[in-house]
């Protein structure tokens, strides 16, 4: 049975590669491989649903997950370090898949280029969080020498960690994926809207993205307007 440690740089809180990885680690579990999920903060909200299905999931010591102040990060950095360790030399997984950005930078100095695991980087977003950080982009380019695989989850993130410096031979693309199992059974729109309370005439519009500014709500909200 193959063993993989997925390593979050976060909680299991909603979000685009959270919810990613609540359909894909049970769905792997099922196929025979044993799944763990380490978050580099607390367990999130949707941490029991993960550990319902089978998964267990790890976060780092409760002091660091919730410290505040000017020293947290570096505090929640240096724990993380010790941390992936930990779960490593514990569980000895063949596959160690590191997720968002600072599950990259910690996990990937902290697992990368030693052991009998393989390591594995996803990207799930274009690369603007380098902009002005010169280190991080350079220490990033150092990571990806020593990962076995780099995956984006578009076309344009696949071009950009060739771009960085990735082989084309450990570069790769899979794209998001949906659990059918999420929307069967789904009630009648007009029932829904009696659920929300919502007329049938009312404009219902679902947001399916974090409200950053580079995705796009702005225009969104200037074409309402103009309807």
């Amino acid at each position: 049975m193959a063993r993989v440690l997925f390593v979050l740089g976060g909680a299991l809180d909603v979000g685009g590669a959270e919810n990613q990885l609540i359909a894909l680690a049970p769905a792997l579990r099922v196929r025979g491989f044993s799944v763990s999920v380490l978050c580099l903060w607390r367990r999130g909200s949707q941490a029991d649903q993960l550990s319902d299905s089978g998964v267990a999931v790890h976060a780092l010591p409760r002091f660091l997950g919730y410290m505040r102040g000017p020293f947290a990060k570096l505090a929640r950095f240096v724990g993380g370090l010790f941390t992936v360790r930990q779960r490593i030399a514990a569980e000895n997984p063949d596959i160690v898949h590191f997720i968002l950005p600072h599950g990259y930078l910690v996990g990937g100095l902290a697992a990368g280029g030693g052991g009998r695991h393989r390591c594995v980087m996803s990207r799930r977003g274009l690369n603007r969080y380098l902009d002005g950080r010169p280190f991080t982009r350079r220490f990033e380019r150092y990571l990806h020498r020593r990962m076995d695989a780099l995956l984006g989850n578009s076309c344009r993130v696949s071009m950009q960690l060739l771009d960085e410096g990735g082989s084309v031979d450990r570069v790769g693309l899979i794209y998001n994926g949906l659990a059918d199992s999420r929307y069967t059974n789904l009630p009648p729109r007009e029932t829904a809207r009696q659920v929300l309370d919502c007329p049938c005439d009312v404009l219902v519009i679902v947001k399916v993205a974090n409200l950053w500014a580079y995705k796009g709500h702005a225009d969104l909200l200037v074409a309402l307007s103009q309807m």
